[in-house]
């Protein structure tokens, strides 16, 4: 069975991407794993879940049938309770799984080549350009309290065209570490054999339909599977005006132009 991984950043599309991937009949992605706010890693620190080094940890998880099943199980009770549609698979008719983390966890546990050791792991490489945007969804995230949402929650969730203020030395700050994220990410990738790896970037991704479309044919052809219409449950939901969005927006603005985070402002 062929294994995977959508390896990403915070706010760059990855929720949407892993829900696809699962909507899909020969596939399962189990999502996060490596944060330590996931069951799973939970699990691995306070029992031993997988083994004693993260490495074992995501060996088994990838490996092991148990896991798979749980985690399906656990799914279609969580589905049942909220009166959804359950996706039980099962083992044999998979061609892939996989998981969908960040490359700043690798970083964190200590296992920046994990990915590199392991060359049957393929990696659909998912990566955000623009610095800005990402930091104002993830301000955004923090002030609706909507961290992505579904087509059948439109009319539940906070109004997501409310504007935020941003403090502006925070933000440029935060634009800091968000880029040196990035770098990181970029040499995580740099250091595989591009046969392992496949590039998505989020601004095609989300670009128009079409690019839309052509970008999940590529996963699909990616990982041996037949291409489906196998539609996210995800959207996306802020402006690409960033003026609709900030209230400060001038004040940003004036503030960026001269430094080298101005190109984000586009």
């Amino acid at each position: 069975m062929k294994k995977h991984i959508i390896l990403s950043l915070g706010r760059s599309g990855s929720n949407y991407l892993a829900n696809l991937l699962n909507n899909h009949p020969q596939i399962t992605n189990y999502g996060e794993v490596l944060g330590e706010w996931t069951m799973p890693y939970k699990l691995h620190t306070k029992l031993g879940f997988g083994g004693k080094s993260a490495e074992t940890y995501l060996d088994n998880i990838y490996n092991s049938q148990l896991f798979f099943y749980a985690g399906h199980t656990y799914s279609a009770i969580s589905h049942l309770r909220k009166g959804k549609k359950v996706n039980f698979k099962h083992w044999q008719h998979m061609e892939t799984v996989g998981v969908k983390d960040f490359s700043m966890n690798f970083k964190r546990r200590g296992i920046f080549s994990y990915l590199k050791d392991r060359s049957e792991i393929l990696v659909i490489n998912l990566y955000r350009e623009n610095l800005l945007k990402r930091f104002i969804s993830l301000e955004k995230m923090k002030d609706s309290g909507v961290i992505k949402v579904a087509n059948s929650d439109r009319n539940k969730t906070n109004n997501p065209s409310q504007k935020i203020t941003l403090d502006i030395p925070y933000t440029l700050n935060q634009l800091e570490i968000f880029e040196q994220e990035l770098s990181d990410h970029k040499q995580m990738i740099e250091d595989l054999p591009q046969s392992q790896v496949l590039n998505i970037r989020y601004e095609e991704l989300f670009a128009d339909a079409e690019s839309k479309y052509r970008c999940e044919k590529e996963v699909f052809n990616f990982l041996g599977v037949q291409p489906m219409p196998a539609k996210s449950d995800h959207r996306k939901i802020l402006s690409d005006n960033l003026a609709d969005i900030i209230e400060n927006y001038d004040e940003l603005k004036n503030t960026l132009e001269n430094t080298r985070f101005a190109q984000y402002l586009r």
